[in-house]
């Protein structure tokens, strides 16, 4: 009870006694208070003029306690509290500051008058779980404006079972009815006058108390009417507060609110964590305080306990704070909406409650009861909890009435925030949907308060205390993890190695303002401290590129449901987890799961935008239009394009992505729309030209790898195998500088681009290459230029890539299934397509593509095929040109057409070659007049002379020689034996001779 309801109280049931302030004046005077506490067993010692130390009886800390004797007043500088001896009775035995006076004013015999019949009626008022009621079947004999208020409470509630707008609320809100009952949530229907005064209640008393008003023609008029009531009770359990939020018709938030009463303590103060009421026996846990009576409703549905402060926060629930800090047993965290009065909270309570604010070591060094008060904000996608919440999870009671699609379609009422979650049956954490806000005081004042400590207590310094105090004021302001044996710290977006380097050391020495350096000798032992707890306590976890896939992050009835993380590369260090209809915002390494993505150094900073369904789908209509018109190359390849850059995504998804060659004579178009996707995905062109060395680095830390004006001449076997190695998937493996032993593995995760004008001539990048022609005859006749797409590319960039990554939660939804599907589509009706190694990647962009197709209105009006039928045309274009490719650069068929052009020649002897054509048709062997020659070419060769005929030609018309030995050529006529045969040559095997194979070769 308040000291203002008791003073109200003696008012009305002592009428007013004009003794009462003298009486407790001489209360204060006669009880001394050095006396007080000497019947507690305490002695004071004196520490200046008119100032004495003892032990707080409070806190039980030492020598923070002290009392000005001329005064007659007390401060503990521990537990932060004070006042007189009144107010010391009071905290001491938990008392209300009426009750504590009455309580001391028996012990010297001076008289007080007592609230007995208030008192008489609360007891008769309140039911044993503290819910107001009523008096059934009888007028309400006395009233005041709290008994007024318990019994409205009990109609509201009554009204909130049967109003429809409650229902909608409980709807809108996703509230669970259990929470709503124990926090004793109402609803207002405007009819509170007409229950009062069947009550007994007279219009006079219900005017007083302001729930009910009198229009100009002398009506009543209910103060609350068509909203939701939230009630604050007081310390005796009493109603003291209500407020009232209005609703629309479909139980939306009308942003209109009403309150009535003082609000000197919080909604839901009567609950404590674990479910209890105040006053039982204590639990340690963690108790949430909040701003919004929506926000504690909220907190309750995943089994945490919040008060509510209902607005700002008032001095009376300082002291509450205070008291339940020093006493409660529990410790507390603040949780504040993403705004300027969150702000303005926090720079509150760290003026309010500093010492409950301090790392846990320094703490309890200086009040060992005390518990500690620490914060969170929201995820900065959301204003507050109750949003967080709300937009990431669909109760139980809900899930059968409400089911929303797992793609996320329905469009969210107009007028409310966009939402970027779709519900999931996974279950929400708190850390998954807030992040830290550091609440404790500077580095330099937790120092020089411990200085002043054992100062105080006369103890010696430590530093392995001071590093203790550090490590975890660090880890309020920021986050630790360790990877590897590498322990890494975060603060304020930039990573730090902890250990003696140059980087961490100013950082230390910036935090403490100088009073941690480390060339002092203790400030090493700091250093140890430090990285000892660190490796101890903070989460490990392991490299994982710049993109990390969790193929079985959870589940949603059997299926796993993949998470694809992906890093924003921003100043707050922050990546993004994608699933099924759902997109969190992280924090890099110190998130739920540990997970710890490297920056791509090419990748600027992406500002996430919060996205409903209809707003994502202009962010495509913005992507297609710049891209779609500006790529001179064929309809077909355009949305294969346009699927390969929201593929980045899902280089996860598949091993094998192949090398998607942009070709075409100069001046088509490729390396301008290879700047293009570059500065979407980088947000800067960067067509670059570099070193076998710094694509294996770029490859393993970048999106999309670029290699500009690759031709023939400028692949060497190292590039070779690097084109290789990205189009496989595999892992490059190599030596450890400096060590025997040790290894070092770079796994490729990007797709590569590779821009010419000569096609491969390999048959391994062949067979693994998607090429795409340019050519003027796509050239769009309104192309503003190269620099103006770019920056209108980078000008949208964070729109474009919010909407991609939205579209990705809708990707996902059912993926493998859908990939699978397409899989099984190209096995059966592609058997022996030219880039059937390539059939897991090419189902993937089939996935995508559909998904585009249907969610960008450009690409929906202009695409009408089916995803099968697209895919056929990308097969079938790619069959076509790799025949084509594989005539003009096979080099076996090279040499073969060589011989036979030399034996057209009558050029022969010099290979050893006979013709056997010539010699079945009685010609010469050798015929010296060409003309003579048909050019046919029939002949019997082992593979060792098929080899040695190969070599001379080399040397002659200056080939690079491709096969390394007898055994190299066999294995390569094997493979490429369809080539061969579709350039109109036959190669069988005849017999063996002396061990080898004997081939005969026509181009019959």
């Amino acid at each position: 009870m308040t000291e203002q309801t008791a003073k109200y109280q003696a008012k009305e049931n002592g009428k007013g006694n004009n003794n009462s302030n003298g009486n407790i004046q001489t209360i204060k005077q006669r009880i001394d208070l050095e006396s007080y506490l000497s019947t507690m067993g305490l002695t004071l010692k004196k520490s200046g003029s008119d100032t004495k130390t003892c032990p707080c009886p409070l806190c039980n800390h030492k020598d923070c306690f002290r009392v000005t004797p001329s005064k007659q007043l007390w401060h503990c500088f521990s537990c932060d509290q004070g006042g007189d001896i009144i107010e010391l009775h009071q905290i001491r035995h938990n008392l209300t500051k009426a009750d504590a006076i009455l309580d001391l004013s028996q012990s010297v015999g001076i008289p007080i008058a007592r609230a007995s019949s208030m008192n008489q009626q609360r007891d008769t008022g309140r039911n044993l779980s503290g819910t107001p009621k009523s008096e059934t079947g009888q007028n309400l004999r006395k009233t005041s404006q709290e008994n007024i208020f318990n019994e409205a409470m009990v109609y509201y509630r009554t009204t909130a079972k049967t109003s429809p707008g409650f229902k909608q609320f409980l709807h809108y809100r996703k509230f669970n009815p259990a929470a709503i009952n124990k926090l004793g949530l109402g609803y207002a229907d405007g009819n509170l006058h007409t229950h009062l005064k069947a009550r007994g209640v007279t219009d006079q008393e219900m005017i007083e108390s302001k729930l009910v008003r009198k229009n100009d023609n002398g009506s009543l008029y209910d103060y609350f009417r068509y909203q939701i009531i939230y009630p604050t009770m007081g310390p005796t359990g009493d109603v003291i507060h209500l407020k009232g939020k209005g609703i629309d018709k479909t139980g939306r938030p009308t942003g209109k609110t009403w309150q009535l009463g003082n609000r000197d303590s919080f909604f839901n103060w009567h609950q404590k964590p674990g479910g209890q009421i105040l006053n039982s026996s204590p639990k340690k846990d963690t108790l949430y305080i909040v701003e919004g009576e929506n926000d504690a409703v909220a907190l309750d549905k995943i089994n945490r306990t919040a008060w509510a402060m209902g607005g700002t926060l008032s001095q009376k629930q300082i002291d509450i704070l205070k008291q339940t800090l020093s006493t409660g047993g529990f410790d507390v965290c603040v949780i504040p909406d993403n705004d300027s009065a969150g702000e303005n909270l926090l720079k509150k309570i760290k003026s309010e409650l500093m010492y409950y604010t301090l790392p846990d070591t320094l703490r309890l060094l200086i009040a060992p009861q005390s518990q500690r008060i620490t914060a969170r904000y929201p995820a900065t996608l959301y204003n507050d909890v109750d949003e967080a919440i709300r937009k990431t999870d669909i109760p139980p009671d809900f899930s059968r009435q409400n089911k929303a699609p797992l793609f996320g379609s329905a469009t969210p009422a107009t007028g409310e925030k966009p939402s970027t979650a779709v519900s999931s049956s996974k279950t929400i954490t708190l850390e998954s949907i807030t992040r830290p806000a550091p609440l404790a005081p500077s580095l330099k004042t937790c120092l020089n308060l411990y200085r002043k400590t054992i100062e105080e207590q006369e103890l010696k310094y430590s530093s392995n205390i001071v590093g203790h105090i550090v490590f975890e004021l660090l880890m309020d302001i920021g986050d630790f993890f360790v990877i590897d044996e590498e322990i890494l710290y975060i603060y304020q977006g930039n990573q730090y190695v902890v250990g003696s380097n140059l980087p961490f050391k100013s950082l230390m020495y910036q935090l403490s303002r100088g009073s941690i350096n480390y060339a002092d000798k203790q400030s090493k032992v700091i250093w140890e401290s430090i990285q000892a707890q660190c490796y101890y306590k903070a989460p490990h976890t392991e490299h994982r590129g710049w993109i990390y896939t969790d193929a079985t992050a959870g589940t949603i009835g059997a299926t796993a449901t993949p998470a694809i993380y992906y890093n924003l590369c921003n100043p707050k260090n922050e990546i993004i987890r994608i699933t099924p209809g759902n997109i969190e915002l992280l924090m890099n390494g110190c998130n739920d799961t540990s997970v710890f993505l490297q920056k791509s150094p090419k990748t600027r900073p992406i500002a996430l935008i919060p996205m409903t369904d209809e707003e994502m789908s202009d962010g495509l209509q913005i992507f297609f239009d710049l891209f779609y018109d500006n790529m001179a190359c064929d309809i077909s390849w355009k949305i294969y394009i346009l699927s390969f850059i929201v593929n980045s995504l899902f280089l996860n998804m598949a091993k094998a992505h192949g090398i998607n060659k942009f070709t075409g004579h100069q001046g088509s178009g490729k390396t301008e729309t290879a700047g293009m996707i570059t500065a979407l995905l980088y947000g800067q062109n960067f067509v670059t030209v570099g070193s076998t060395a710094s694509d294996y680095t770029d490859a393993a830390l970048n999106p999309v790898t670029i290699c500009d004006n690759l031709e023939i001449h400028n692949i060497t076997p190292d590039r070779r195998d690097f084109l290789l190695c990205v189009a496989t998937g595999i892992t490059r493996q190599k030596r450890k500088s400096g060590t025997d032993s040790a290894n070092i593995y770079e796994k490729t995760v990007t797709q590569i681009i590779t821009t010419s004008i000569e096609s491969f001539e390999f048959p391994e990048l062949i067979e693994r290459a998607v090429t795409i022609p340019f050519d003027q005859e796509f050239f769009n006749q309104r192309y503003p230029g190269s620099m103006i797409i770019e920056n209108s590319i980078i000008g949208n960039r964070d729109k474009i890539l919010s909407a991609i990554f939205r579209l990705s939660t809708h990707i996902l939804n059912n993926y493998q299934t859908k990939k699978e599907k397409i899989y099984r589509y190209l096995e059966k009706n592609h058997p022996k397509h030219s880039k059937r190694r390539l059939n897991e990647h090419l189902a993937c962009m089939a996935v995508i593509t559909d998904e585009l197709k249907q969610r960008t209105p450009g690409l929906k009006q202009i695409f009408d095929m089916s995803v099968q039928d697209i895919v056929a045309e990308w097969i079938n274009q790619q069959d076509k040109e790799n025949t084509e490719i594989m005539f003009e650069t096979n080099i076996i068929v090279r040499y073969l057409n060589l011989l036979a052009q030399e034996s057209a020649n009558g050029l022969l002897d010099e290979y050893h070659v006979v013709n056997l054509n010539a010699v079945a048709d009685g010609l010469p062997e050798h015929p010296t007049d060409n003309n003579n020659s048909t050019g046919n070419l029939t002949m019997e060769l082992t593979t060792s002379e098929l080899l040695s005929a190969f070599e001379l030609l080399a040397k002659k018309y200056n080939i690079r020689q491709r096969f390394s030995s007898v055994r190299h050529l066999a294995v390569r006529i094997r493979n490429e034996l369809s080539v061969i045969e579709a350039a109109q040559w036959r190669i069988r095997q005849t017999r063996r001779v002396k061990g080898q194979n004997l081939f005969e070769i026509s181009n019959c």
